[in-house]
């Protein structure tokens, strides 16, 4: 027998992981897993099935004795049989010959990849298998390294929990995956639960969002390729046997993500760096330094290493981190004006500002944040990506109560963290005015309120249609993970769409409310002469039009403008 017959022989054994004796079979060629739980297969097919009679050929071994599939009688393996119009949720009798009597169960289909895991996890990493079944009925045993994820979402009384997942190969070695058309060939990916969301999307639309609108980081020229979030697909998750829910799987934000210069293996010397914020401090806050870093620790009060990993090199640098912590905390004012553009990137903050306003991310100010430094030997910026998006749009972190009036959508989202407080009290080089200018320009499209409630409650359609809603209802209702609350989907579809429209009127009328100073051509909020030199240049022609030049609104910027400016500058206006 071949290596490759050897190997499908063992993909199908574990595809079907039924239990008992009437349990193992395909519906053309697509496995049927069965939840322990509810004595129910799920079976994935083609989108294009859905709402359609989908007539399919049923196999299975020696060991299993089907004899009726949706009502018509099963002679043999390799028999036909007719599901009537699938829909999502919808459930077809499956009966097994047993000793004395019949054995019914159900099918039902999805058109959501199937996840299998098989194995005991923990906080550690620990080895398992994974089964990975496309809709096209494709299916692959994997072997990983697999552990639970999560801070809050990790303690001993969680259920449906996070996992991350490192795949090897059968000697332990690292080896990289491709799971999604347009997403990496990487080791490195995650199952996220949604578990305190009680839509259980919004971490996965979110950064589909950030994605969208993101300015590239400042050494995007040396890095064309640079993603500062990270792209996942909806799942439906096995967990040796029971049903868990559907997931959003995806990639992870690191090194290879960002395209942070390498560290030099044979030298140990640093270029690039990465942290990752894990909770609430004062050094999060960056509103003092408290104390020295630990050179031979991966975390440091609310920080912690993510490239290069300390197992690689070590003692680790926080330097970088260490400074910028430092200026935000002490320089003085107009320290932090002139210089804050050369510790920190400021479009990429822009936009990072914009997001979390926008879905008032109440978690994410400070920490559940990314810091990157591209290559600490040419320049020690920081640039910014965002983490972990649960708790935004009106879902508060801990469901303590639904909704908490922390996330209502009339509030003014404040935050604590000292480098966006000084950022818009100081307003550098127009900072301020810079956000609101940026926020305004994408309510015009990517944030207008038709795209933004059709992201979320399009996300939410499309688990209803293939009955996954339905199922995560029934497995996840009432449960401790969510304060015993229950989950409705179509409750959430409406609260969310509701809370956009609201929080969309209150920024526009508020936080950022935008009315233009005349004269103001830099937009920083003040008029001067540096105003006049830009309209000098203007009427001149030699800079990019900027349509605060244009004073008296006539479509033109002509000496009228410029007489209108120094009139201004003169108090005459």
């Amino acid at each position: 027998m071949s290596a490759r017959i050897k190997i499908m022989i063992a993909c199908y054994v574990a595809c079907v992981l039924a239990v008992a004796a009437q349990g193992q079979f395909t519906i053309s060629g697509h496995p049927a897993v069965l939840d322990s739980l509810t004595q129910t297969y799920l079976c994935s097919v083609p989108e294009s099935a859905f709402g359609h009679d989908f007539t399919s050929i049923i196999n299975f071994d020696d060991t299993t004795s089907i004899v009726e599939v949706n009502g018509k009688g099963v002679a043999r393996s390799g028999d036909k049989v007719t599901f009537d119009s699938i829909a999502g949720n919808r459930l077809y009798p499956v009966k097994f010959a047993s000793d004395s009597d019949t054995i019914t169960r159900h099918i039902t289909f999805t058109y959501l990849p199937i996840v299998e895991l098989n194995g005991s996890y923990a906080k550690t990493y620990r080895k398992g298998d994974i089964v990975f079944i496309k809709p096209d009925g494709n299916a692959q045993i994997m072997h990983a390294k697999i552990k639970w994820r999560g801070a809050t979402t990790n303690t001993g009384d969680k259920h449906k929990r996070n996992y991350h997942i490192k795949f090897i190969d059968e000697a332990g070695e690292k080896m990289d995956r491709q799971l999604f058309e347009g997403m990496r060939s990487d080791n490195n990916w995650l199952l996220d639960a949604g578990q305190t969301d009680l839509a259980r999307i919004r971490n996965h639309v979110g950064m589909q969002l950030w994605q969208d609108f993101a300015t590239k980081p400042y050494y995007a020229d040396l890095e064309p390729r640079v993603r500062t979030g990270v792209s996942s697909e909806m799942v439906e998750l096995f967990l040796n046997g029971q049903y868990m829910g559907f997931y959003s799987m995806g990639e992870a934000i690191d090194r290879k993500q960002l395209r942070l210069r390498k560290y030099d293996e044979a030298t140990l010397d640093v270029y690039g760096q990465l942290w990752k914020t894990t909770k609430w401090t004062s050094l999060v806050y960056m509103s003092q330094v408290t104390e020295d870093y630990p050179p031979f620790s991966d975390t440091w009060n609310g920080y912690e290493v993510k490239y290069p990993e300390l197992d690689d090199v070590a003692p680790t640098d926080w330097t970088v981190m260490h400074d910028a912590i430092d200026f935000v905390a002490n320089s003085s004012n107009d320290d932090f004006v002139a210089h804050v553009d050369e510790y920190f990137d400021l479009p990429v903050l822009r936009d990072f500002q914009v997001l979390i306003h926008t879905l008032l991310g109440v978690d994410n100010s400070g920490k559940n944040v990314y810091w990157a430094c591209y290559d600490r030997t040419a320049s020690t910026m920081l640039t910014i990506t965002p983490w972990d998006l649960d708790a935004t749009v009106g879902q508060y972190w801990n469901n303590s109560s639904n909704p908490n009036p922390a996330v209502l959508p009339e509030r003014e989202f404040t935050t604590s963290q000292r480098l966006f407080r000084r950022l818009n009290s100081l307003n550098p080089n127009g900072y301020k005015i810079a956000v609101i200018k940026r926020y305004h320009q994408l309510r015009q499209d990517i944030l207008s309120e038709d795209n933004l409630i059709a992201r979320y409650v399009g996300c939410i359609e499309y688990l209803q249609r293939c009955g996954a809603t339905a199922r995560e209802e029934a497995r996840w209702s009432g449960d401790t993970d969510i304060q015993g609350a229950t989950l409705d989907f179509e409750h959430e579809k409406a609260y969310i769409a509701d809370w956009i429209h609201r929080r969309l009127l209150y920024l526009d009328e508020n936080t950022f409310k935008y009315e233009p100073i005349l004269g103001d051509v830099n937009s920083d909020g003040t008029v001067n002469g540096i105003d006049l030199n830009l309209l000098i240049n203007q009427v001149l022609g030699k800079d990019e039009p900027i349509p605060e030049a244009d004073l008296n609104s006539d479509g033109t910027v002509n000496g009228i403008d410029l007489n209108l400016l120094i009139n201004i500058l003169l108090g005459l206006e």
